[in-house]
């Protein structure tokens, strides 16, 4: 599931407090992934 999917989920679902710690998580990650990603094309 994209993170889109997911916070489209999670509106659906009311924004229960869980839902949204897991987006806010997701998106911490994916954002982790992004900078690793640029970082390993720096030290090529």
């Amino acid at each position: 599931m994209t993170l889109a999917q997911k916070i489209e989920q999670v509106l659906k679902d009311e924004l229960k407090p869980e839902n949204i710690k897991t987006i806010i998580d997701l998106a911490e990650f994916l954002k982790a992934r992004e900078n690793q990603k640029k970082w390993d094309e720096i030290i090529k």
